[in-house]
């Protein structure tokens, strides 16, 4: 916050040699306020920067969520599969039935890894962030 008004010395910078750690005035010298309140707010915009550039980083490695949804939806996909595939094979009467259900199962699989590549490959924890 800068001092009053009437604190400042006029014109006491056009006399100035730079050593401001050794000046007595630094507290009534219009330039050393306003340089030190820029270089206050240069450092923290740095310092938020640096962190916004941090958090972008930390994240950027992270799989997306929306990869391990796809992931725990193709496990279940594919484990109905599974059973509707031994009802297929144990329940001859039942087949024009069940037939349109893994069809349309093997459409749900394929629209899920076109939309969610990253689905069949989804590992939680991270490898380089599992527990040793």
């Amino acid at each position: 916050m800068e001092p009053p008004e009437e604190n400042f010395i006029p014109g006491i910078y056009n006399y100035c040699d730079r050593w401001c750690e050794r000046c007595l005035y630094t507290d009534r010298c219009r330039v050393f306020v306003m340089e030190k309140e820029f270089t206050e707010t240069y450092e923290a915009e740095q310092h938020h920067k640096k962190s916004r550039e941090e958090n972008r980083k930390f994240y950027k490695d992270l799989p997306k969520d929306s990869e391990g949804s796809s992931s725990v939806a193709l496990k279940g996909i594919e484990k109905s599969l599974g059973a509707w595939n031994i009802f297929y094979q144990y329940m001859e009467e039942e087949r024009t039935a069940i037939a349109p259900l893994i069809t349309l199962l093997f459409l749900l699989r394929a629209g899920l890894l076109k939309t969610f590549p990253g689905a069949a490959t989804f590992r939680w924890p991270p490898k380089d962030q599992e527990p040793e």
